[in-house]
């Protein structure tokens, strides 16, 4: 009891610096602590943290394109969020589609489930199912691996899979990996929003799960943190979607604008042409001027 109640006091107290303004000074201080701090008190501190972030928040000042959802997502959806991290989107797609909806939320990484799960209990995300698994192109384990600071501590929302190659400067471990289309196999839900952030793996998730796009056409969110005039994967996702009838948009806070060739944006929308057209008898798609 005693040491569970120095944990719980410690983490509070660790809370409160941890939240505080930080400078380039201290931030490189939380780093350094982060490297030497035992884990179990690291992950408490990161949970109380991240659920008073997302209770006391604007989202959008953390995920800009949350202020986009809100024109794609409706009351009794069906959503899913590939790579939730601690659910910043997941707390807003679980608001949106309310208590007849359904948010799927899924997360790879054990450090960052665990803190997941606690956020999405806490603050009574009722609608939302947590799957501890990565997303992928085919099913069985993968290799992640968790890239750390300079001066140590191990930054958890950029793990990613790799293939082939092994980092002696990361840690590395395995995941269990799904395809998105063997995870809805059995659904007979309409899926209409999927947003997707996998660290440079966006392409594999897509293939993974072509069915249920093809099936259903969700409107879809995707990270790319390559322009798609440039990156190789991202060029063949930028590419293959339109094959499937979607066309990339990227959102500035109001209209969302047609991607043209070189222009670049971290997240791009993917609409079929019936989101298009929704969109447009709203007004919520930019005059194409090309």
């Amino acid at each position: 009891m005693i040491a569970e109640h120095f944990l719980v006091s410690a983490s509070k107290r660790a809370v409160r610096w941890w939240t505080s303004e930080s400078s380039a000074l201290a931030l490189r201080a939380k780093q350094m602590t982060a490297a030497v701090l035992p884990e179990s008190l690291l992950i408490a501190i990161k949970k109380r943290y991240y659920t008073m972030l997302l209770r006391t928040s604007r989202l959008d000042s953390v995920e800009g394109d949350t202020d986009a959802l809100p024109h794609i997502v409706k009351r009794g959806d069906f959503v899913i969020d590939i790579g939730a991290f601690v659910g910043f989107y997941t707390k807003s797609l679980s608001s949106l589609v309310g208590p007849c909806g359904k948010v799927w939320s899924t997360e790879p990484v054990p450090q960052t489930f665990q803190i997941l799960s606690y956020t999405t209990h806490k603050l009574r995300l009722k609608n939302v199912e947590l799957f501890n698994c990565a997303i992928s192109d085919s099913e069985g384990l993968v290799t992640m691996e968790v890239p750390r600071y300079r001066g140590g501590g191990e930054t958890w929302y950029d793990a990613r899979i790799v293939r082939g190659r092994k980092s002696t400067q990361h840690t590395v471990f395995n995941a269990s990996a799904r395809t998105l289309d063997s995870l809805t196999g059995g659904v007979n839900r309409s899926v209409t929003f999927i947003k997707c952030d996998a660290e440079f793996h966006e392409l594999f998730c897509v293939r993974g799960a072509l069915k249920t796009i093809r099936r259903w056409k969700p409107a879809l969110l995707i990270e790319m943190l390559e322009s798609p005039d440039h990156g190789a994967d991202q060029r063949k996702l930028v590419e293959l979607l339109p094959d499937l009838g979607y066309m990339p948009y990227w959102f500035d806070g109001s209209p969302f604008h047609l991607r043209q060739s070189g222009q670049n944006s971290q997240n791009y929308f993917f609409f079929s042409n019936d989101h298009r057209t929704i969109l447009e008898n709203s007004h919520r798609l930019a005059a194409y001027s090309g």
